[in-house]
């Protein structure tokens, strides 16, 4: 609504999605931001507004890896800002940014990050009377200051259920590959082990800080990017497919952290640069060594690493 009002008054804003779970612009489990030039259609939502920025975080809920997601926020900032500081419309058209609805305990912690990150001038807030006020003890201060206002919800507005939840991502992942209207067709492909490489980031569910003994500190890197052997445990898994980069591993083994400086500044370039798209590893073969995976085009991958 606030974009639509935005670009009939004739702005270019950038509409930045920080929901995993519930986000607007491409499938779940990412952190995206897109220009828009023209009115954002509810039936046919942005598949006219051209390619979006795509960080894939890789989970529905921010709780997963606390530390990949502030650092995929300021990710995303750091190239909306690059962006507006080479295009004049661009920053002026300003940003309107969607953050997730999880707001107690480390979510707001998250919350307040997010306001940070972008620096903020007005934040809205919708019918939750003790997130205002806790938002205006935490920047009354604030230089720059921030504007805070209280928003009512519509009449008829009812909370959304987990299993509604669950239906709205399976419904934007399949839309990604059959299109809002079905008129798409996306193609199966078949890969060799040898010929793709998957990787994860972090260790799986990463307690936060405040939760660790006093003095102690956390073994795992929970941003760094891990090499998985291929397994039945990736079936079904969303992947992001990385643009064309240097091969991680230098022929390392498929165990293990990625290694070595380079290595270091190529999982850098992983983490920093826009995904080029998304498949689905439907079938993993043991016996033939193979990755059956569900791509939105015919056609080669624009690189053999998957996220």
């Amino acid at each position: 609504l606030l974009c639509n009002y935005a670009v009939r008054q004739g702005h270019t804003p950038t509409f930045v999605d920080l929901d995993v779970g519930q986000g607007q612009v491409t499938v779940p489990g990412t952190l995206s931001a897109i220009t828009l030039h023209r009115p954002w259609h509810v039936q046919n939502a942005l598949e006219d507004s051209g390619v979006p920025l795509c960080c894939f975080y890789g989970a529905v809920t921010p709780s997963e890896n606390v530390d990949l997601y502030k650092k995929l926020v300021g990710t995303v900032v750091d190239i909306v800002d690059e962006r507006a500081s080479r295009h004049a419309r661009a920053h002026a058209g300003g940003i309107i940014v969607n953050t997730c609805g999880w707001v107690d305990g480390i979510g707001y912690e998250l919350l307040v990050h997010a306001i940070e990150a972008v620096r903020a001038d007005v934040v809205l807030v919708v019918d939750h009377e003790r997130l205002y006020n806790d938002l205006n003890s935490h920047f009354k201060d604030a230089q720059p200051p921030i504007e805070l206002l209280k928003v009512a919800k519509s009449g008829g507005v009812v909370a959304r259920d987990g299993h509604w939840r669950r239906r709205t991502r399976q419904h934007r992942i399949r839309e990604y590959f059959y299109g809002a209207e079905q008129q798409l067709s996306p193609h199966t492909k078949v890969l060799s082990f040898d010929d793709v490489s998957v990787y994860s980031v972090g260790g799986g569910p990463q307690a936060p800080a405040s939760a660790l003994p006093i003095g102690a500190s956390r073994k795992v890197d929970p941003t760094a990017l891990n090499l998985v052997e291929p397994s039945l445990d990736i079936v079904h898994s969303v992947a992001a497919v990385a643009h064309s980069l240097p091969p991680l591993g230098g022929g390392a083994q498929r165990s293990g952290d990625c290694g070595g400086a380079d290595d270091d500044a190529v999982a850098n370039q992983l983490m920093r640069h826009n995904v080029a798209g998304f498949v689905v590893i439907t079938e993993v073969n043991m016996e033939r060594g193979t990755l059956t995976l569900l791509t939105p085009c015919a056609g080669p991958l624009p690189s053999n690493v998957l996220i």
